[in-house]
């Protein structure tokens, strides 16, 4: 079995005893680093994909459909599914996912702003390609639903060469871009190692960056050691989280690891 599918089915296995985030995050870390070898970068690769499935839900609204859905999404790469849109029913969402063309990605107008955002964000992927674009639109979880995800890579690069990677989904109708994720060959072990005050540093300029005014924020930091069922260390998880002081404001989430930055902003 492919590592893609593995990675699928302990999600459908896992999302039925779902109780926070940081469990899911925990969970699914470890089976990435214990399942499989094809290569240390896939699974980071993977990571990136699954820390956003985990962070973009809220905990109060978490469902096991929801949650394999968001994963499938961000692991439909490379011709992985090959169906040009496919829909998602189930007793509290239906929706159906697009994968967009080229020609359809430069012509929508709330994807090329995020894309200016991303490239002010990180200048290097101005000359980075589209790997992937899909549509969601419909209802989810009761609510309207419509949003746009993008994976942009390295030119020229295969996954398998370890490309540097920028994922992002943008609410359709407001252009506001609710997750972000940032993910890199180049793993250092640094993390772990930073103190409190430069990883809030480094939470503040990614907020200041999208626009969003960090003073009307709480700030709590977690922390997650990550061990191999061998016990092995493999690495540290940063959790940066913004509680508003208003029920108007979203609720952010900023995770920094050795390989990935990840910013989940929720606005339901």
């Amino acid at each position: 079995m492919e590592l893609e599918d593995q990675i699928r089915e302990v999600l459908k296995k896992e999302a039925k005893h779902i109780v926070t985030p940081k469990e899911v995050k925990q969970k699914l870390f470890l089976q990435i680093y214990d399942t499989g070898k094809e290569g240390f970068f896939m699974k980071k690769r993977l990571v990136a994909s699954i820390v956003a499935a985990a962070l973009v839900i809220p905990t109060t609204v978490l469902a096991g459909p929801t949650l394999v859905e968001k994963a499938r999404i961000l692991l439909n790469l490379e011709g992985t599914v090959p169906d040009r849109s496919f829909t998602t029913q189930d007793e509290q969402s239906n929706y159906t996912t697009t994968n967009l063309y080229a020609e359809e990605v430069a012509a929508n107008q709330t994807a090329q702003t995020a894309l200016q955002t991303i490239h002010t964000m990180y200048p290097q992927t101005k000359n980075f390609e589209i790997a992937m674009a899909q549509e969601r639109k419909g209802t989810q979880l009761g609510k309207e639903l419509h949003d746009l995800t993008l994976i942009v890579k390295e030119k020229g690069k295969d996954f398998s060469q370890q490309p540097e990677e920028v994922t992002f989904t943008i609410d359709a109708k407001t252009g506001h871009i609710t997750t972000l994720i940032h993910s890199r060959a180049n793993a250092d072990g640094e993390i772990g190692k930073l103190v409190d005050k430069k990883i809030m540093e480094m939470a503040d300029q990614l907020l200041s960056q999208l626009k969003i005014d960090r003073t009307v924020y709480v700030t709590k930091i977690e922390r997650t050691l990550l061990k191999g069922k061998d016990g092995k260390d493999e690495g540290t998880n940063v959790q940066v989280i913004f509680k508003p002081t208003s029920n108007e404001l979203p609720l952010v989430t900023v995770t920094f690891s050795d390989w990935v930055t990840a910013v989940a902003i929720d606005r339901s």
